[in-house]
């Protein structure tokens, strides 16, 4: 089973950080290469209902910046030098970040090799 994941997806999950503004927060690492990506998950409610709810932020620095669906392709240009993989960013409509960590990992491990 293991050897049917992508190693960027395998890893993903394995670090934390925690970030404490006016209480304790933790991020797991979703993407790691080329570009610093977290995702905060957080419980919400809709309609009386409560569920899961999910943040990704983009590391810039010692700062944190919140990725947006609608400027995830140009959040990600400076990091990201690949058109292929910039015109399939564009396309999503929502943050898909297994999606986007497939991405990264066939081109980066390709290039790298």
């Amino acid at each position: 089973m293991c050897g049917a994941h992508p190693p960027l997806l395998l890893k993903k999950w394995h670090q934390f950080i925690s970030i404490t503004d006016d209480e304790p927060k933790f991020y797991k690492v979703a993407i790691s290469y080329p570009v610093k990506i977290f995702e905060y998950q957080f419980e919400d409610m809709k309609m009386g209902e409560f569920f899961t709810a999910k943040e990704y932020y983009l590391q810039k620095g010692e700062k944190f910046v919140e990725l947006k669906s609608k400027k995830l392709k140009k959040q990600l240009t400076e990091y990201i030098d690949n058109p292929d993989i910039l015109s399939e960013i564009e396309k999503m409509e929502e943050i898909d970040i297994d999606k986007l960590s497939v991405l990264l990992e066939k081109h980066y491990t390709k290039s790298s090799s």
